[in-house]
């Protein structure tokens, strides 16, 4: 099975980290969904991802990359806090060709989904990975979109319940 589109060679991998992973079912579905992801690189394909420092599919995308002997661009953020994680999810988006959003089914707000989002928003192709409580694996197109805000609001920024928001 083809995972990675043809052409794309900055392949992005995020999504949660470890603590939201309910169930040891979970964790090794999405451990063995991004090993099986990465064994299907193209060769000179290379690795996006966040370095989470809090583990998770950050991490365990950085040690199947080892695995394979496939190519990192890690970008850890500078700090702690929303600001550096925003900025690390922004070089994420703009530096890959592909994005794949790897989290725990009925999640609705992380950053690995705003990354998502920004992706998509810069016409990158994003594919969700939802995985249930006993490893059920769920790959699609994404269909999340980027809400817009009012006029003079920087971009990419997410707006949903800020005033004057559309």
């Amino acid at each position: 099975m083809r995972l990675v589109p043809e052409g794309a060679r900055k392949v992005a991998v995020v999504g949660a980290s470890e603590r939201w992973w309910r169930t040891e079912e979970q964790k090794e579905a999405a451990k063995s969904f991004i090993r099986e992801l990465l064994s299907s690189f193209p060769p000179g394909a290379v690795l996006v991802t966040g370095g989470c420092p809090e583990g998770g599919v950050d991490v365990w995308a950085e040690e199947a990359a080892d695995e394979f002997g496939v190519g990192k661009l890690v970008f850890r953020p500078e700090g702690r806090g929303w600001r550096h994680y925003r900025a690390r999810n922004v070089l994420i988006a703009e530096n890959c060709d592909v994005l794949f959003v790897i989290e725990p089914e009925g999640r609705r707000r992380s950053g690995g989904l705003w990354t998502a989002r920004m992706a998509s928003r810069l016409g990158k192709p994003v594919i969700e990975v939802r995985i249930g409580p006993g490893g059920k694996v769920a790959v699609k197109p994404w269909r999340g979109r980027l809400k817009r805000g009012p006029a003079g609001q920087p971009p990419g920024r997410l707006c949903e319940r800020r005033p004057g928001c559309r």
